[in-house]
């Protein structure tokens, strides 16, 4: 992940480095307090490529709640809170920020074959106002889009690279259990990506899945789309995928753009990238 601040306009550039993506799911046993106690903001989708179904969703130990009005955009399948299918193995800080280690619980159940048994997360504070997070498989090494070229950072000294920690404007807290992070920034303590316990993450062969938390609804870019330049964050799909067509609305246009501007309640803003030349959706 690569995250940088430009001063003027205090952007923060996050890369996440997701690599495959197409459709697959898999949860844990859960319990009927685990899903009554969330809130609707907290329900993320069971089955984004389906349509509700209670039968489905229960056979896949997913959450069902049904909702009485009918133009609600909550999920009626969603994952409860206690979801987690990988367990930490170890976290150890390096010169230029930290390593975490997961393996796969043996309770992971999934539609799909191929879970990767073993993940490696790596943070590396690159710059003042950069800063990279990878996720990747530890045993098998997996396809990276080789363009764009993007500058990565060149290990320096130890000391120099302890002054870029010490002085980086941003904070990286794991998850105690589970997969997840957040991305805070000191400068004002805003919470600017949160990743932890929520959502389901998934890393199998063919699909990848990483929820978070953004602190504001005013998001922009995920191009490339005919739509409002103020994204839905009403739980609306914007799916990347080059598509040789004109210019339609809710239709994939020629070219991807996987990168989100977000203006803060402050008036700051940050961006997120994800490093990923595969099919995505961005709900």
């Amino acid at each position: 992940m690569y995250l940088q601040n430009d001063c003027i306009s205090k952007l923060f550039v996050l890369f996440i480095h997701i690599l495959f993506i197409l459709h697959a799911l898999f949860v844990l046993q859960i319990t009927m307090f685990s899903c009554n106690s969330l809130p609707n903001e907290l329900k993320f989708d069971c089955l984004p490529k389906n349509k509700s179904d209670q039968i489905i969703c229960e056979q896949i130990n997913c959450c069902w709640t049904p909702e009485n009005q009918t133009d609600t955009q909550w999920p009626w399948c969603y994952y409860s809170e206690c979801y987690n299918n990988y367990n930490v193995i170890n976290v150890s800080e390096t010169n230029t920020g930290k390593i975490a280690f997961y393996n796969l619980t043996a309770m992971t159940y999934n539609n799909y074959k191929k879970n990767i048994k073993m993940l490696r997360l790596d943070i590396v504070f690159e710059t003042p106002q950069r800063l990279r997070i990878t996720i990747d498989d530890v045993h098998h090494k997996r396809y990276k889009p080789p363009y764009p070229k993007i500058h990565e950072f060149k290990e320096k000294s130890k000391q120099n690279n302890n002054n870029t920690i010490k002085l980086s404007d941003f904070n990286v807290r794991l998850a105690k259990t589970g997969v997840g992070f957040a991305v805070i920034r000191k400068s004002d303590d805003t919470i600017l990506f949160d990743s932890r316990n929520i959502g389901g993450f998934i890393f199998s062969d063919q699909f990848i899945q990483l929820s978070a938390l953004l602190p504001s609804k005013y998001i922009y870019g995920l191009g490339e789309h005919k739509t409002n330049l103020l994204l839905s964050s009403n739980w609306k799909m914007y799916t990347m995928f080059n598509h040789d067509s004109t210019p339609k609305p809710g239709i994939n246009g020629y070219g991807s753009h996987p990168f989100y501007l977000l203006i803060e309640k402050s008036g700051k803003s940050h961006g997120v990238f994800l490093f990923n030349s595969n099919a995505m959706g961005n709900k």
